[in-house]
């Protein structure tokens, strides 16, 4: 049987699928990356926002001096929120102290902290975790800021 094909031929072809596979395993790899970052960035949105309103729920509760007096933290809704994000963190982060600043924020009586610097700390682990830029974000008056208080009501005119 003669062969039609020549050597070169042969290594043309070779070169052609191999860079196929190439690209298909390289496509699915970076799918599958892009899928993970993805779920993960919606993990630290939704911890995010439950730690948000957790802290402006213990704002509500602040006395005259603007200290805050903490609720009970084992309210069932806080809770099993607080259980789920930590699960789909766990599941999707990469980073321990990460998980352990997401613990911090909801059993500060614990550990003495403070909740605003904690809830920094908190965020730029997250940042981290996203692949961000650490930030140091200061307020128009210079000083740690966090928006969960009410914002400025709009003048009237």
């Amino acid at each position: 049987m003669p062969n039609y094909f020549s050597p070169s031929d042969w290594i043309a072809i070779i070169s052609i699928l191999m860079g196929s596979a190439v690209s298909i395993i390289s496509a699915t790899f970076f799918s599958k990356k892009a899928r993970v970052h993805d779920i993960k960035k919606e993990a630290i949105f939704k911890s995010l926002a439950l730690i948000d309103d957790f802290l402006a729920e213990l704002l509500k509760y602040a006395g005259e001096e603007g200290v805050v007096v903490s609720v009970d933290r084992t309210d069932k809704e806080y809770t099993k929120e607080a259980r789920a994000c930590f699960n789909e963190l766990m599941l999707t982060c990469n980073n321990e102290a990460l998980l352990n600043a997401f613990v911090k924020m909801f059993f500060s009586n614990l550990y003495g902290n403070n909740a605003l610097q904690d809830y920094e700390e908190y965020r730029n682990l997250c940042r981290k975790e996203l692949g961000l830029k650490m930030l140091k974000f200061r307020g128009l008056k210079e000083k740690d800021f966090i928006l969960i208080g009410k914002i400025s009501p709009i003048p009237e005119k």
